[in-house]
Protein backbone atom coordinates (compact mmCIF):
# COMPACT_ATOMS: atom_id res chain seq x y z
CA UNK A 1 0.00 0.00 0.00
CA UNK A 2 2.74 2.21 0.76
CA UNK A 3 4.70 1.63 -2.84
CA UNK A 4 0.99 2.13 -4.40
CA UNK A 5 0.80 5.59 -2.62
CA UNK A 6 4.31 6.58 -3.80
CA UNK A 7 4.24 6.01 -7.21
CA UNK A 8 1.00 7.66 -6.83
CA UNK A 9 3.04 11.13 -5.33
CA UNK A 10 5.50 10.72 -7.75
CA UNK A 11 2.77 10.55 -10.48
CA UNK A 12 1.00 13.51 -9.47
CA UNK A 13 4.34 15.51 -8.78
CA UNK A 14 5.59 14.70 -12.50
CA UNK A 15 2.22 16.15 -13.92
CA UNK A 16 2.39 19.04 -11.58
CA UNK A 17 5.85 19.91 -12.39
CA UNK A 18 5.47 19.06 -16.67
CA UNK A 19 2.42 21.34 -16.30
CA UNK A 20 4.28 24.51 -14.65
CA UNK A 21 7.11 23.94 -16.86
CA UNK A 22 4.90 24.32 -19.84
CA UNK A 23 3.12 27.30 -18.78
CA UNK A 24 5.73 28.99 -17.44
CA UNK A 25 8.84 27.46 -19.41
CA UNK A 26 7.17 26.24 -22.45
CA UNK A 27 8.09 29.55 -24.51
CA UNK A 28 12.07 28.82 -23.97
CA UNK A 29 10.81 25.09 -24.69
CA UNK A 30 9.23 24.99 -27.94
CA UNK A 31 11.80 25.59 -29.78
CA UNK A 32 14.32 22.57 -29.27
CA UNK A 33 11.34 20.61 -29.64
CA UNK A 34 11.25 21.93 -33.59
CA UNK A 35 14.94 21.21 -34.46
CA UNK A 36 17.55 18.20 -33.61
CA UNK A 37 18.94 18.76 -30.74
CA UNK A 38 22.05 19.20 -32.11
CA UNK A 39 20.84 22.01 -34.36
CA UNK A 40 22.60 25.35 -32.98
CA UNK A 41 20.99 28.81 -34.43
CA UNK A 42 24.51 30.23 -33.11
CA UNK A 43 26.12 28.85 -36.15
CA UNK A 44 23.39 31.44 -38.44
CA UNK A 45 24.55 34.82 -36.23
CA UNK A 46 26.25 37.13 -38.51
CA UNK A 47 28.57 39.46 -36.92
CA UNK A 48 26.70 42.54 -37.64
CA UNK A 49 24.28 44.75 -35.28
CA UNK A 50 20.55 42.83 -35.06
CA UNK A 51 17.65 45.04 -33.34
CA UNK A 52 14.37 44.23 -32.43
CA UNK A 53 12.78 47.83 -32.98
CA UNK A 54 9.67 47.61 -30.21
CA UNK A 55 10.26 44.64 -28.66
CA UNK A 56 8.99 45.21 -25.54
CA UNK A 57 9.95 43.90 -21.57
CA UNK A 58 10.48 40.05 -22.32
CA UNK A 59 11.95 39.82 -25.42
CA UNK A 60 15.78 38.66 -24.47
CA UNK A 61 18.03 37.12 -26.91
CA UNK A 62 22.01 37.26 -27.40
CA UNK A 63 23.20 38.87 -30.30
CA UNK A 64 20.28 41.09 -30.83
CA UNK A 65 19.34 44.59 -28.89
CA UNK A 66 15.97 45.03 -28.01
CA UNK A 67 14.52 49.01 -28.34
CA UNK A 68 11.92 50.21 -26.82
CA UNK A 69 10.38 53.29 -25.09
CA UNK A 70 9.13 51.61 -22.13
CA UNK A 71 9.50 53.67 -19.10
CA UNK A 72 12.67 53.13 -17.03
CA UNK A 73 13.35 50.66 -19.75
CA UNK A 74 16.98 48.66 -18.62
CA UNK A 75 19.83 48.86 -20.38
CA UNK A 76 21.03 45.70 -19.32
CA UNK A 77 21.30 42.84 -21.53
CA UNK A 78 21.30 44.66 -24.43
CA UNK A 79 18.22 46.74 -24.13
CA UNK A 80 18.20 50.29 -25.41
CA UNK A 81 15.43 52.99 -24.43
CA UNK A 82 13.93 54.50 -27.89
CA UNK A 83 11.49 56.43 -28.12
CA UNK A 84 11.04 55.63 -32.26
CA UNK A 85 8.10 58.04 -32.93
CA UNK A 86 10.52 61.43 -31.99
CA UNK A 87 13.65 59.25 -33.97
CA UNK A 88 11.82 58.84 -37.40
CA UNK A 89 13.69 60.55 -39.69
CA UNK A 90 16.84 59.38 -38.36
CA UNK A 91 17.41 55.95 -36.05
CA UNK A 92 19.90 55.83 -33.58
CA UNK A 93 21.11 52.73 -35.49
CA UNK A 94 24.04 52.19 -38.19
CA UNK A 95 25.06 49.47 -40.32
CA UNK A 96 22.36 47.31 -39.04
CA UNK A 97 22.42 43.77 -39.86
CA UNK A 98 18.55 43.08 -39.52
CA UNK A 99 15.06 44.76 -38.68
CA UNK A 100 12.66 42.76 -36.45
CA UNK A 101 9.53 44.71 -36.17
CA UNK A 102 6.93 42.42 -34.87
CA UNK A 103 3.74 44.13 -34.54
CA UNK A 104 5.16 47.89 -34.13
CA UNK A 105 4.63 49.50 -37.43
CA UNK A 106 0.55 49.28 -36.65
CA UNK A 107 1.15 51.53 -33.57
CA UNK A 108 2.28 54.54 -36.27
CA UNK A 109 0.01 56.14 -38.50
CA UNK A 110 0.34 55.55 -42.56
CA UNK A 111 1.98 58.89 -42.80
CA UNK A 112 4.51 58.27 -39.57
CA UNK A 113 5.41 54.37 -40.85
CA UNK A 114 6.35 56.28 -44.61
CA UNK A 115 9.21 58.22 -42.83
CA UNK A 116 9.92 55.22 -40.18
CA UNK A 117 10.53 52.46 -43.88
CA UNK A 118 13.26 55.14 -44.82
CA UNK A 119 14.87 55.60 -42.04
CA UNK A 120 15.17 51.41 -41.38
CA UNK A 121 16.55 51.53 -44.92
CA UNK A 122 18.65 53.98 -44.54
CA UNK A 123 20.72 52.66 -40.99
CA UNK A 124 20.55 49.15 -42.62
CA UNK A 125 23.63 47.73 -44.15
CA UNK A 126 23.96 46.90 -47.51
CA UNK A 127 22.15 43.80 -47.58
CA UNK A 128 20.76 44.02 -44.70
CA UNK A 129 17.16 42.21 -44.03
CA UNK A 130 13.87 44.03 -42.44
CA UNK A 131 11.17 41.26 -41.14
CA UNK A 132 7.90 43.78 -40.14
CA UNK A 133 5.34 41.63 -38.89
CA UNK A 134 1.52 43.42 -38.35
CA UNK A 135 -2.07 42.47 -38.15
CA UNK A 136 -3.01 40.70 -41.50
CA UNK A 137 -5.98 43.10 -42.49
CA UNK A 138 -7.53 41.03 -45.34
CA UNK A 139 -7.57 38.39 -42.86
CA UNK A 140 -9.11 40.31 -40.37
CA UNK A 141 -11.53 41.95 -43.12
CA UNK A 142 -13.16 38.86 -44.52
CA UNK A 143 -13.30 37.14 -41.37
CA UNK A 144 -15.23 40.32 -40.16
CA UNK A 145 -17.41 39.94 -43.48
CA UNK A 146 -18.02 36.44 -42.85
CA UNK A 147 -19.21 37.43 -39.25
CA UNK A 148 -17.01 34.72 -37.69
CA UNK A 149 -15.96 36.12 -34.20
CA UNK A 150 -15.68 33.03 -32.67
CA UNK A 151 -12.55 33.33 -34.59
CA UNK A 152 -10.99 36.06 -32.46
CA UNK A 153 -11.80 34.58 -29.39
CA UNK A 154 -8.64 34.79 -28.17
CA UNK A 155 -8.62 38.60 -28.15
CA UNK A 156 -11.99 38.41 -26.45
CA UNK A 157 -10.30 39.50 -22.87
CA UNK A 158 -9.38 42.65 -24.15
CA UNK A 159 -13.20 43.62 -24.33
CA UNK A 160 -13.15 44.14 -20.32
CA UNK A 161 -16.30 46.22 -20.21
CA UNK A 162 -18.42 43.80 -23.00
CA UNK A 163 -20.24 41.06 -22.81
CA UNK A 164 -18.54 38.51 -25.18
CA UNK A 165 -22.08 37.76 -26.71
CA UNK A 166 -22.39 41.65 -27.65
CA UNK A 167 -18.60 42.09 -29.17
CA UNK A 168 -19.37 42.72 -33.47
CA UNK A 169 -17.35 42.25 -35.93
CA UNK A 170 -17.05 46.33 -36.27
CA UNK A 171 -15.67 46.18 -32.83
CA UNK A 172 -12.93 43.41 -34.08
CA UNK A 173 -12.15 45.24 -36.88
CA UNK A 174 -11.66 48.85 -35.27
CA UNK A 175 -9.98 47.31 -32.42
CA UNK A 176 -7.43 45.30 -34.93
CA UNK A 177 -6.58 47.94 -37.33
CA UNK A 178 -8.15 51.60 -36.51
CA UNK A 179 -8.19 51.25 -32.19
CA UNK A 180 -9.08 54.79 -31.98
CA UNK A 181 -12.29 53.78 -33.88
CA UNK A 182 -13.49 51.30 -31.77
CA UNK A 183 -16.59 52.08 -29.32
CA UNK A 184 -14.68 50.03 -26.51
CA UNK A 185 -11.58 52.14 -26.55
CA UNK A 186 -13.99 54.82 -25.54
CA UNK A 187 -16.10 52.70 -23.29
CA UNK A 188 -19.47 52.81 -25.19
CA UNK A 189 -20.48 49.56 -24.51
CA UNK A 190 -24.31 49.66 -24.78
CA UNK A 191 -25.17 47.07 -27.63
CA UNK A 192 -27.83 49.56 -28.84
CA UNK A 193 -25.42 51.95 -29.86
CA UNK A 194 -24.25 51.84 -33.46
CA UNK A 195 -21.28 53.12 -35.05
CA UNK A 196 -21.58 56.41 -36.99
CA UNK A 197 -23.61 55.56 -40.92
CA UNK A 198 -20.59 55.74 -42.68
CA UNK A 199 -18.96 52.55 -40.87
CA UNK A 200 -22.14 50.68 -41.15
CA UNK A 201 -21.97 49.20 -44.40
CA UNK A 202 -17.77 49.47 -44.68
CA UNK A 203 -17.63 45.61 -44.57
CA UNK A 204 -19.69 45.64 -48.10
CA UNK A 205 -16.50 47.10 -50.07
CA UNK A 206 -13.77 45.88 -51.36
CA UNK A 207 -10.88 45.35 -48.87
CA UNK A 208 -8.74 47.92 -50.83
CA UNK A 209 -11.10 50.99 -50.21
CA UNK A 210 -11.53 49.97 -46.44
CA UNK A 211 -8.00 49.95 -45.78
CA UNK A 212 -7.80 53.68 -47.13
CA UNK A 213 -10.46 54.66 -45.40
CA UNK A 214 -9.03 53.19 -42.10
CA UNK A 215 -6.15 54.69 -42.61
CA UNK A 216 -7.73 58.05 -43.12
CA UNK A 217 -7.52 60.34 -40.07
CA UNK A 218 -5.65 62.08 -37.92
CA UNK A 219 -5.50 60.12 -34.51
CA UNK A 220 -2.88 60.74 -32.06
CA UNK A 221 -1.35 57.86 -30.38
CA UNK A 222 -1.72 57.38 -26.68
CA UNK A 223 1.26 57.94 -23.87
CA UNK A 224 1.55 54.30 -23.55
CA UNK A 225 1.69 53.78 -27.55
CA UNK A 226 -1.19 51.27 -27.20
CA UNK A 227 -3.26 52.42 -30.07
CA UNK A 228 -3.08 50.72 -33.97
CA UNK A 229 -3.27 53.73 -36.12
CA UNK A 230 -2.82 51.67 -39.37
CA UNK A 231 -3.71 49.05 -40.98
CA UNK A 232 -1.78 46.83 -43.94
CA UNK A 233 -2.97 43.90 -46.09
CA UNK A 234 0.51 42.45 -48.63
CA UNK A 235 -0.29 44.65 -51.10
CA UNK A 236 -0.27 47.89 -49.52
CA UNK A 237 2.92 46.83 -47.42
CA UNK A 238 4.75 45.82 -50.06
CA UNK A 239 3.79 49.10 -52.05
CA UNK A 240 5.30 50.50 -49.27
CA UNK A 241 8.43 49.20 -49.02
CA UNK A 242 8.95 49.49 -52.71
CA UNK A 243 8.44 53.64 -52.02
CA UNK A 244 11.38 53.42 -49.83
CA UNK A 245 13.77 51.98 -52.11
CA UNK A 246 14.09 48.46 -51.12
CA UNK A 247 15.59 45.90 -53.43
CA UNK A 248 13.91 42.63 -52.54
CA UNK A 249 10.93 42.35 -50.68
CA UNK A 250 8.64 39.19 -50.82
CA UNK A 251 5.74 38.55 -48.17
CA UNK A 252 7.02 35.35 -46.05
CA UNK A 253 4.64 33.25 -43.38
CA UNK A 254 5.67 31.89 -40.40
CA UNK A 255 9.04 30.59 -39.51
CA UNK A 256 10.27 30.71 -42.66
CA UNK A 257 12.15 34.50 -42.77
CA UNK A 258 15.22 34.36 -45.07
CA UNK A 259 17.28 35.49 -42.84
CA UNK A 260 17.82 32.01 -40.56
CA UNK A 261 17.92 33.83 -36.97
CA UNK A 262 14.23 34.35 -37.35
CA UNK A 263 13.44 30.83 -38.17
CA UNK A 264 14.18 30.59 -34.26
CA UNK A 265 10.15 30.64 -32.85
CA UNK A 266 8.66 31.35 -30.66
CA UNK A 267 11.43 33.64 -29.62
CA UNK A 268 10.94 35.50 -33.39
CA UNK A 269 6.94 35.34 -34.99
CA UNK A 270 5.67 33.84 -31.75
CA UNK A 271 2.43 36.73 -31.19
CA UNK A 272 -0.17 36.48 -32.78
CA UNK A 273 0.49 34.07 -35.51
CA UNK A 274 -2.81 32.91 -36.34
CA UNK A 275 -3.78 36.52 -37.20
CA UNK A 276 -0.47 38.17 -38.69
CA UNK A 277 0.96 38.85 -42.24
CA UNK A 278 4.94 38.17 -42.55
CA UNK A 279 6.34 40.73 -45.47
CA UNK A 280 10.60 40.96 -45.44
CA UNK A 281 12.39 43.21 -47.54
CA UNK A 282 16.08 43.08 -48.22
CA UNK A 283 18.48 46.50 -48.69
Amino acid sequence: MRLINTKKIKLKTYITVSKFAYKYLGFYIWPKRLINRKFSYEDYYPSGLCVNLGGGPYFSRDGWINADFIKNFSTLDNRVECDISKCLDELPFKDVQAYYLSHTLEHFSIHDAKKLLLSLRASLKQGGTLRIIVPDADLVIDRCKNNDIEYFRPLFSYFKYINPDQISNLDILFHLLCKPRCRIQHLSTSIGENYNSEWTDILHHKNSSILDKLNNHSFKQDINGSLHLSAYNSSLLIDLLNEAGFSQIYRSSFMQSRFPPLREAPIFDGTHPWLSLYVEAVK
